[in-house]
């Protein structure tokens, strides 16, 4: 996947589900030893979601960013990926921290049917679905970085 910068190896990471309306967040600790799911943030347009992302950062002191990068199963990026990229570009110049764009395949299918283990249903909870899967992404991320890849 996209990996131009690197992230910083100590300090909070923050993982980012992006949608179009709701985008999931996860934050590391600052030794990036786990993953918590934060929250869900409602938006009428993704561009809105900057300067609250921007405030999560400060308030958090995270120091790098992980943006899941939705691609097909065959691997091909669709329009969904050109406002990823976007994003991410945007997010990078308006906080100048380190973010890299991370393949998102399956996290959403883990998110539901974690949900479905508890007995919820993933159409009633769209909401923890995106800080769901914005968590299998940031889990994904820090178990490739210990296996080195």
């Amino acid at each position: 996947m996209t990996k131009s910068q690197v992230l910083p190896k100590n300090g909070r990471l923050l993982a980012i589900d992006f949608g179009e309306r709701r985008f999931g967040i996860a934050v590391t600790d600052p030794l990036q030893i786990t993953a918590q799911a934060r929250e869900t943030l409602q938006v009428r347009e993704w561009r809105e979601a900057i300067p609250r992302i921007k405030a999560i950062i400060e308030e958090l002191q995270v120091k790098g960013v992980v943006v899941g990068l939705p691609v097909s199963l065959s691997g091909n990026e669709g329009m969904m990926a050109e406002r990823v990229r976007e994003f991410a570009d945007m997010l990078q110049r308006d906080t100048q921290l380190p973010v890299i764009l991370w393949d998102e395949r399956l996290t959403s299918l883990q998110a539901e049917r974690t949900l479905r283990e508890f007995s919820l249903k993933p159409s009633q909870h769209k909401d923890k679905v995106d800080r769901l899967a914005a968590y299998f992404l940031l889990r994904n991320f820090l178990d490739s970085q210990q296996r080195g890849s």
